[in-house]
């Protein structure tokens, strides 16, 4: 696993075969939020999953 370091992001990979797959990993909860951004966590979920997937 290599490891950098892009405009303050971290990004890791490795090197494998073919076709090259990539994921956007974010870190969320009650944590990560702060007075000003409380609930806009569950917010932005409403409006990305799709119906059939929201429980």
């Amino acid at each position: 696993m290599q490891q950098t370091e892009h405009q303050g992001i971290p990004l890791l990979w490795r090197d494998g075969p073919a076709p090259l797959t990539g994921a956007l990993v974010f870190r969320v909860g009650a944590r990560d939020e702060d007075f000003r951004t409380a609930q806009v966590t569950h917010a932005v979920e409403l409006f990305d999953v799709p119906d059939d997937e929201f429980h």
